[in-house]
């Protein structure tokens, strides 16, 4: 890594930006909590613009996440399998191999 072309901060002023901008930090108030999390509410959204579930599992601890995937997984078999019985055929769970010249 060529540290000469990594930039440095120049002042004072320039050490304590956060990078957003000179809006945000010219604002008495905090984006940052001192643990790191972000101060921000987001008012006035509908519910289904509100509620994110890729933000929410960022933010989820691993046990929950994992057991929201494996339930997922579960879901999507319980789906294939459900469609072999009322179809009475096992041929979705077969590979389908295509050999082409």
């Amino acid at each position: 890594m060529n540290f000469r072309a990594v930039p440095t901060p120049k002042g004072p002023e320039e050490k304590g930006d956060l990078g957003f901008g000179a809006v945000v930090s010219t604002n008495a108030r905090r984006l940052l909590n001192p643990d790191g999390t972000f101060n921000v509410r987001r008012t006035g959204l509908p519910w289904s613009e509100a509620v994110s579930f890729y933000h929410a599992a960022l933010v989820m601890p691993w046990p929950a996440f994992v057991g929201l995937y494996w339930l997922e997984l579960a879901a999507y078999q319980l789906g294939i399998w459900r469609g072999c019985w009322r179809w009475r055929t096992l041929r979705p769970l077969l590979p389908r191999l295509c050999w082409r010249r």
